[in-house]
């Protein structure tokens, strides 16, 4: 991040605080627990959309559950997908737009038979061919992590058919307006049920969500660090210590291309003292609105 950026960014964010402190901000905390379910682990770092729970069929069973390969997944990543993952597609997919934007600027000025539009209609053509060819490289190269173990390829990945429990803890705010809404999730599964004692958060068993009224929900499994302690276990409730804090920096380039966008405006995200998560069940409208989506196993598409 340079200099004048960063410095712009604090002030924005200060601003941003102290009309936080003039009460103009309204905030949401919600807090659930879900037991008797799998969590969906995608196979890519981060992916759109909300975050899948499977009720179980039998709390009881024990047989395996066969996944569809993960290459499958990798294969229909879209550039945009791949883009929010990958530093060197935002780089070429930028360097294409500014392409894009040059050619409507001349076709308005110069009109469609001027040599200076077919030059700039073939630099165009490059960007969109190296963008694909980048692609194409980007997914080959995450399939062979995918599929190779050890130097050995690996079969398609079986999960235990093993109830977890989910812990989730989500906030909404806003300045008044729509436009200015944003939403953040943390959610913990345990394997089992749950009990007294700590659960160190990692990238295998928590997931981060974001979203705003411009982005749609985006999962990633990194940028997390901290704890839940969990006090007790009684009357349909966890009770719980939570020292949460997010450790991801915020990418100044999106602050400076969507300052429109209040994702961009968040500080870093940090989740403390003690709550009470309440069990709750499939139809909870709370589930949704934190980006969590719960079917039955037999709803899945394989």
């Amino acid at each position: 991040m340079s200099q004048p950026t960063s410095f712009l960014k604090m002030a924005f964010l200060s601003g941003v605080s102290l009309f936080f402190l003039g009460g103009c901000i309204h905030q949401t905390w919600t807090y659930r627990a879900v037991s008797g379910v799998n969590v969906t682990r995608p196979y890519e770092p981060g992916s759109q959309g909300p975050l899948v729970l499977v009720s179980m069929p039998d709390a009881n069973s024990t047989a395996p559950v066969v996944r569809s390969n993960p290459t499958k997944i990798i294969d229909q990543m879209s550039i945009q997908q791949i883009g929010m993952l990958d530093r060197g597609m935002v780089d070429k997919i930028s360097r294409r737009d500014a392409a894009v934007a040059n050619l409507h600027k001349l076709q308005l000025q110069l009109g469609e038979s001027h040599p200076k539009i077919m030059e700039a209609k073939l630099e165009v053509e490059e960007d969109n061919q190296a963008i694909e060819s980048y692609a194409k490289e980007y997914r080959d190269m995450q399939r062979g992590k995918a599929t190779m173990v050890g130097g050995n390829l690996a079969p398609a990945p079986v999960e235990t058919r093993k109830p977890q429990t989910v812990l989730m803890a989500s906030v909404r705010r806003d300045f008044g307006k729509y436009e200015t809404s944003v939403g953040r999730t943390v959610v913990l599964f345990i394997d089992g049920d749950p009990a007294p004692g700590e659960y160190w958060l990692n990238p295998d068993n928590s997931v981060l969500i974001g979203f705003s009224a411009y982005s749609a929900p985006a999962r990633t499994r990194v940028g997390l660090t901290g704890s839940i302690k969990i006090i007790s276990v009684k009357d349909g409730s966890v009770e719980a210590d939570i020292a949460i804090h997010e450790t991801t920096e915020a990418d100044s380039t999106l602050w400076v291309e969507r300052p429109y966008d209040p994702m961009n405006w968040q500080a870093p995200w940090t989740v403390t003292g003690r709550h009470v998560f309440q069990m709750t069940t499939q139809d909870d409208p709370a589930l949704r609105k934190a980006a969590l989506q719960w079917m039955r196993a037999e709803d899945l598409k394989k």
